[in-house]
């Protein structure tokens, strides 16, 4: 063998690649972020409040006197009363009492369709001058 040695020879093969496109990119109102990322570092939280605090607002609130109206439902009845905005729901049953005592026994409020509590006091309720309580009676039994 000779010093030059045949070395095999690979064979190219001449194709065409096609050219690449640049990407160019095209403008677009797009949202920065989704709900999802927004909501990514998010610390839920909630504020107890265990006594209203003595602002301004109470203060007048407690001088106020509303004049409101208890419709009795079973005679279709309706009395004037006028309270402290600080009042409770109890002192109301007492003086509704006074003008009609034969309901005694039974006596239920409402107000805004709900069933009041007696220690519930008018801010509380958030009433205004002219509110209207319903009274009720509940069925004993089954």
């Amino acid at each position: 063998m000779s010093a030059t040695a045949s070395v095999p020879r690979l064979q190219c093969y001449h194709r065409q690649i096609p050219a690449v496109k640049t990407y160019k990119p095209q403008t677009k109102t797009v949202l920065q972020h989704s709900p999802r990322e927004d909501l990514k570092y998010v610390v839920h939280s909630f504020l107890r409040v265990e006594e209203r605090p003595e602002s301004p607002q109470t203060i007048n609130e407690e001088l106020q006197i509303i004049p409101v109206t208890v419709f009795d439902g079973s005679s279709g009845k309706k009395v004037s009363l006028n309270i402290s905005s600080t009042d409770t729901i109890g002192k109301l049953k007492e003086a509704f009492q006074k003008e009609m005592p034969y309901l005694k026994g039974s006596l239920d409020l409402a107000f805004n369709g709900k069933q009041c509590d007696s220690k519930t006091t008018m801010c509380d309720l958030n009433v205004k001058s002219g509110a209207t309580f319903v009274t009720f009676q509940r069925c004993i039994g089954g």
